[in-house]
């Protein structure tokens, strides 16, 4: 009779073992699908913020290109 209960008790450490590991499996999965959520926006802001500082500099850029050449006149 001993054996039976310590059969039981084993089950019973051995689905509780199984449910641990799959609650850390599922902690694991959502902490990592937070970490790269996080990781593409931030991508997604920086390229972004570096499109919009290269269009800006670029029409800065021109403004001075186009000032400069309009000063330099041939004179008359």
């Amino acid at each position: 009779m001993a054996n039976g209960c310590r059969t039981t008790t084993s089950d019973n450490l051995e689905f509780m073992n199984l449910a641990v590991i799959a609650g850390v499996n599922i902690a694991f999965v959502v902490v990592f699908s937070i970490f790269v959520i996080a990781t593409l926006a931030l991508l997604v802001l920086t390229i972004q913020f570096i499109v919009a500082r290269g269009k800006a500099d670029k029409r800065k850029f021109e403004e001075q290109r186009s000032s400069a050449a309009g000063d330099e006149s041939p004179p008359s």
